[in-house]
């Protein structure tokens, strides 16, 4: 005998039509199983080859339609559908197996008349397909033998399914993600230019006199310079996302970065926003230690979705704190609140509520990045017409040794 791909295929071993059925030897094929067609291939040799049954066929029913897959098959299979063939659910036997959820039997067309059952596959209450065995001429499968067999294949079909669709959507983002990073290495060298065309005008003018340009204004030139840089340094790591050196980090205080960002951010608060701001962040809390170029990314960023959230107006709240090893920094808002539905999927890459406001998305999954490679966390708690509170814990840097007086090491 022959499968449809011409392997040759052993014959019924020793759990034949009648000995008990083995049906673990079913689910230890998903150790050797990356995808849903591979539990497919193996699961039905073992129906095939271990328990006595002459043909098999998996069909799954394609969620949100009214068709089903042909995921594999195997044994003597004559005029057979490719693997892959999408059909109607019609009211043939398979159909009626998987629309009524109870097996079908009839007999197969030629000169060997076989009966062939349809098993309906359930995954908990619902039917996700059907396996479809035929027995070797003269013999036939039992009620219980058939059930335990799609009882097997249905749990098993359910995970690989699970597991295939997270692959497939795991590999679907990977493919934006690339794409985005493509389109952004072409933007940041277009946008490097211009950014270095506003730093040697800012020097310029930070550089002259002061009887030739106020101080104030040759202040304002030299923080332009400064965050323009800032901003190079960003498109540098977009442009090298992979790269194996990174810029030193230091012992920093997180509430002088967090006021840091508050002084630089806080003119973008246009006074037709109303937004007031205060600052509770304790003195004297350990250092942490990270790039705080990084961190203020992280924060400005959090500041501006604050303050996009309150278009009338509002209140932002910064904060430090210390907990145990970690030194928590937060940023607070009084705006509406983020849907309990919205909540879990705000880190998630291209999810974003701002849509039509040129929101990308990218945001928060920036933010959390970045937390993670300071060896952080990230959280978030919301209450809907309370406002949104985003906290950041970061390991506090390892204390220093105390040095041993000489005259101390012999007592």
């Amino acid at each position: 005998m022959e499968d449809r791909r011409g392997m040759p295929l052993a014959v019924p071993g020793a759990h034949g039509l009648d000995s008990p059925l083995p049906v673990e030897s079913l689910y230890d094929v998903l150790t050797h199983a990356a995808s849903l067609e591979d539990v497919a291939d193996l699961a039905l040799a073992r129906v095939v080859n271990e328990f006595g049954v002459a043909r098999a066929e998996l069909w799954l029913v394609v969620p949100g339609t009214q068709t089903r897959c042909l995921v594999g098959a195997a044994g003597t299979i004559e005029d057979g559908l490719p693997r892959g063939a999408v059909v109607p659910n019609s009211d043939d036997l398979i159909g009626q197996a998987i629309s009524s959820g109870r097996p079908m039997e009839r007999a197969s067309a030629g000169t060997r008349s076989q009966p062939i059952r349809a098993l309906p596959l359930r995954s908990g209450a619902d039917v996700v397909g059907a396996i479809v065995l035929a027995p070797p001429a003269g013999q036939a499968i039992s009620a219980a033998r058939g059930e335990a067999i799609a009882a097997a294949m249905g749990r098993l079909a359910a995970v690989a399914r699970a597991h295939d669709e997270r692959v497939r959507d795991r590999l679907f983002r990977y493919e934006r993600l690339s794409l985005v990073g493509q389109l952004a290495a072409s933007a940041a060298h277009e946008v490097n230019n211009i950014l270095l065309s506003v730093s040697l005008r800012a020097r310029r003018i930070a550089e002259r006199t002061p009887n030739e340009v106020p101080e104030d204004v040759r202040e304002a030139a030299r923080v332009i310079e400064e965050e323009t840089a800032k901003i190079g340094r960003i498109l540098h790591g977009l442009l090298q996302p992979a790269r194996a050196k990174r810029e030193p980090r230091a012992a920093v205080s997180l509430s002088d970065v967090l006021h840091r960002t508050l002084d630089l951010v806080s003119p973008l608060f246009s006074k037709s926003r109303r937004i007031r701001t205060e600052s509770h962040c304790e003195p004297d809390l350990p250092l942490v230690i990270a790039e705080a170029s990084e961190l203020e990314q992280v924060f400005t960023n959090l500041m501006l979705n604050a303050a996009q959230a309150m278009p009338s107006g509002g209140g932002i709240r910064i904060f430090t704190r210390l907990e145990g090893s970690w030194v928590v920094a937060g940023v607070a808002d009084t705006g509406p609140g983020i849907p309990k539905e919205t909540l879990d999927h705000v880190f998630e890459p291209f999810f974003t509520t701002r849509a039509a406001q040129g929101g990308t998305g990218l945001g928060l999954t920036v933010v959390k990045e970045i937390v993670k490679s300071h060896g952080g966390e990230i959280e978030v708690e919301s209450t809907e017409g309370v406002g949104t509170e985003f906290r950041i814990r970061l390991p506090r840097a390892p204390q220093p040794e105390a040095r041993q007086d000489p005259a101390d090491r012999g007592r």
